[in-house]
């Protein structure tokens, strides 16, 4: 037998389940929320203890708790509960419901900007627990100064069960703590909270034990002394096992007061809503984003008690849906009710009804209600598959989940199958399964989940499917235009960059090749960001055929930069060395002031895009602002000609980087990006000659060539990189080349150690191959750009993935080649450039 129990909100919930998921006794006990002035909501965490014990106790005789094996726990999320080092509580409870920390939230939320929390605590912004500990480091600091430590209900209770307070990485994401890719607290944010980590909850898996029950809880409860106990697991996620939704594709739909989305995917993603919590998911190998619509049960609610029904009646609402027919006669409403922005819409969108006549019934109010909860459940669907969240099997959970008429609405609207969780109790049912998991280590959560599951009733989109069609279009019209925006026309299709999409056979090229190859950890040295406003003349159609690069390259702002990397790279902690565009287009002072304090938003590491103009007093003092490691040189900025990009493709070195700024970047120990010049490339005996001259006089300046010295081609790089072999302080990018010989060749001459990753985006999401002939190569893309005149047959064409991907696959071939182990392989990616990186634009 196994014992779920489910610290609610305001009910403390228990479940004796058997092995094959028959439930054999359940019961509740209700705490309280205490209501205080500025919006305070807190809970005695001594009345939930015992309500909890009082739960264990009704559950039956002593016989009955005596087989008890196994203990798991769910646990609401994100109140916190203050302790002392010898794990006593001070203080209440600080409920989630707790308003106090908004204001806080909303300073800090200002202070570091969205794309700051969704990188680092995979959520859009401040929120949950984050608000109070800025709250009360600012009126109690002595509350959170160490030995105390800083908990919630979920572990507390774990604690006081088997003495050890534990909770799993879910109830630390809904607290909106944790950085998703680490699964840990996010030690930036820890940093800016003024908290160690050692402060908070042991952070366990859900197949891991916390501790064993207590003699004195035992002799409490009747429960067998020294019973596995499980670690807090949040509700919702508990509920995702007792429902089993445990397959990428499903979403769990919790039909309470708000409806609550929990969709399942088997890759790290960025939170694809503002409001969406990103976290490893219990059963292993997948993750979830939690959302809420907002709305909900609250809205039938509401209109159940002003049409004054009678609720008590049994099916009293499931009469009223079936009374009225699908449509509603021309009725519609649109269910904002709550004092909560809905998902990509205006904050100030209201609800109300639409088409009202004077035939409409009670019935007919009731039914459009559900319709309208419907609709904006598919709308949310859609947000998910427009951001690359495949949605597959909606999973019913809640009072909705009961009925049949409800059920079926959503199959239709959405057309998706809707399963309907047979447990009500579906968090409770999901602890035990935790605590199956607990014993049971040859079978996956996944296996333990379906076996303990009963058997669902299943609804599939019926005839009123396309009558729903219509109404769901006029749906979606009917919302405020500024931001309610249809999805891609594929759900497997997300949108990029410039032209280029991410589409399933990126997804699949990635995990065959790529997913289980690369680093968890990625420092890109070679990214290229820009605001648009700072481009002060516009790309002629002349310009973009001069040079295919011009016709590929879009600008990308530092945003865009972080969804595409959360896109590219599922599942990896990516930082980088930006850059503005090497181009007198742009306002080169706007754009290194652009790029410094992106950086700085994002601990990135800014690089200046030089004018060789620039006096050496001026560098200093720009090299001197936080944010920025050293400079990009690049032969463009000499001076412009609209002509032609190349006027000074034939320059010196020194034309671009000349002596006055060496000497600055040298006392300063700066990082330099050189883009080497000349036809010939990196082995042009000046370049060559003029980069041991650099090497030679300014020995601290740190040297890294970009794109391998421009040696795309194998003959380029055998006759340039031998003749910089033997410098061991001179390093290289390997952006934007994808000749898997080069790159061999690249690693038999410097060796792994001077080699640094660059993908040189966001030129690298063009679509296509390469393909070459001597010094020469061709560009083979799916888009009709104006220098893709050989085209592929379409079938070919079909297969292309991502330039960065085909040049990731071929640093692949060459390290497997050169029997580079795995800690030279991570050298490339990312320890070289964090070597390199510490002191750069150090001096001393």
């Amino acid at each position: 037998m196994y014992l779920g129990l489910d610290l609610g909100t305001t009910n403390i919930k228990a479940l004796l389940v058997d092995t094959g998921g028959k439930v054999a006794a359940s019961s509740s006990v209700t705490v309280g929320l205490k209501n205080g002035p500025n919006g305070a909501v807190e809970q005695d965490i001594g009345e939930i203890r015992a309500a909890v014990l009082k739960a264990i106790c009704s559950l039956g005789d002593k016989d009955r708790l005596a087989a008890v094996r196994e203990i798991g726990v769910s646990s609401q999320g994100g109140s916190l509960q203050i302790t002392g080092a010898n794990g006593a509580p001070i203080g209440p409870v600080i409920s989630w419901l707790d308003g106090r920390g908004q204001p806080y939230d909303e300073a800090f939320n200002m202070e570091l900007g969205r794309e700051w929390f969704a990188r680092h605590v995979g959520h859009g912004g401040s929120d949950v627990a984050v608000g109070q500990l800025l709250r009360l480091r600012k009126e109690r600091p002595e509350l959170l100064a160490r030995p105390n430590r800083v908990g919630f209900v979920g572990d507390f209770i774990v604690a006081s069960l088997c003495g050890r307070a534990a909770h799993d990485a879910s109830s630390l994401s809904i607290a909106t703590l944790l950085n998703p890719q680490l699964r840990a607290a996010d030690p930036d944010l820890l940093k800016k909270l003024k908290l160690d980590g050692d402060q908070l909850p042991a952070l366990l898996s859900p197949r891991e034990c916390a501790s064993v029950l207590s003699a004195e809880v035992a002799r409490q409860t009747h429960l067998p002394a020294g019973t596995p106990v499980s670690a807090a697991v949040h509700d919702q996620y508990a509920a995702a096992l007792g429902s089993a939704a445990v397959h990428a594709g499903d979403v769990m739909v919790g039909t309470g007061t708000a409806w609550v989305l929990l969709a399942v995917t088997d890759r790290l993603m960025p939170p694809v809503l503002d409001s969406a919590f990103v976290s490893p998911h219990p059963a292993e190998g997948l993750y979830g984003q939690l959302a809420s619509l907002g709305n909900g049960g609250a809205a039938l609610s509401w209109l159940v008690k002003i049409l004054e029904l009678d609720e008590t009646v049994p099916g009293a609402i499931e009469n009223m849906l079936k009374a009225a027919p699908a449509g509603c006669d021309g009725l519609r409403c649109r269910p904002f009710l709550a004092y909560y922005q809905p998902a990509g819409l205006p904050a100030n969108v209201n609800g109300c009804f639409t088409g009202l006549k004077l035939f409409h019934t009670r019935a007919h109010l009731v039914r459009a209600v559900v319709e309208g909860l419907a609709c904006e459940l598919a709308r949310h669907l859609r947000l998910l598959n427009a951001a690359g969240l495949e949605t597959r099997r909606l999973i019913l959970c809640g009072e909705a989940a009961a009925g049949e008429e409800t059920p079926q609405t959503i199959a239709d609207i959405t057309g998706l199958p809707v399963a309907c969780a047979a447990v009500r109790q579906t968090s409770a049912f999901g602890a035990a399964v935790i605590a199956r998991g607990l014993a049971e280590h040859s079978e996956s959560l996944v296996q333990l989940a379906e076996s303990m599951a009963s058997s669902r009733r299943i609804f599939t989109p019926g005839d009123n499917a396309a009558r729903y069609r219509q109404i769901m279009a006029e749906y979606i019209a009917s919302l405020p235009a500024e931001k309610a925006t249809e999805p891609a026309a594929s759900a497997g299709r997300v949108h990029l960059h410039h032209v280029f999409d991410y589409t399933d056979v990126d997804r699949a090229f990635w995990a065959e090749h790529l997913e289980d190859w690369l680093p968890k950890k990625i420092i890109d040295v070679h990214m290229h960001v820009s605001d648009p406003a700072n481009r002060r003349e516009p790309m002629t159609e002349e310009g973009r055929r001069q040079y295919w690069v011009s016709e590929v390259l879009e600008p990308m702002d530092v945003r865009s930069a972080d969804r595409c990397l959360a896109t590219v790279f599922p599942g990896r902690q990516v930082e980088c060395v930006a850059m503005s565009m090497p181009s007198l287009e742009f306002d080169i002072e706007a754009e290194n002031e652009y790029v410094r304090t992106s950086c700085l938003e994002r601990d990135w590491h800014g690089l200046l895009m030089l004018r060789p103009q620039m006096k050496a007093a001026d560098l200093d003092a720009a090299l001197g602002k936080p944010g920025i490691i050293g400079v990009k040189p690049y032969y463009t900025l000499i001076s412009r000609n609209p002509l032609t990009r190349d006027e000074h493709i034939e320059a010196s070195i020194f034309d671009f980087l000349p002596h006055h700024v060496l000497e600055v970047l040298n006392a300063r120990r700066a990082w330099v990006t050189l883009h080497v010049p000349k036809a010939g490339r990196l082995g042009h005996p000046d370049n060559i000659r003029e980069i041991k001259e650099i090497r030679r006089r300014y020995p601290r300046v740190i040297l890294v060539v970009a794109h391998l010295g421009r040696c795309y081609t194998e003959p380029h790089a055998q006759e340039a990189l031998p003749l910089l072999a033997d410098d061991p302080g001179l390093y290289f990018d390997n952006s934007a080349v994808l000749n898997p010989a080069v790159h061999r060749l690249a690693l038999k001459c410097l060796g792994p150690d001077r080699i640094l990753y660059g993908s040189d985006n966001p030129v690298f999401f063009m679509r296509g191959r390469r393909q070459w002939q001597g010094k020469t190569y061709i560009n083979r893309t799916n888009y009709p750009f104006f220098f893709n005149k050989r085209r592929e047959p379409p079938e070919i064409e079909a297969g292309y993935t991502l330039y960065m991907y085909e040049a990731l696959l071929a640093v692949k071939i060459a390290c497997r080649d050169a029997g580079l182990t795995g800690d030279q392989v991570n050298a490339i990616f990312h320890d070289n450039a964090e070597r390199l990186i510490r002191p750069a634009n150090k001096g001393g």
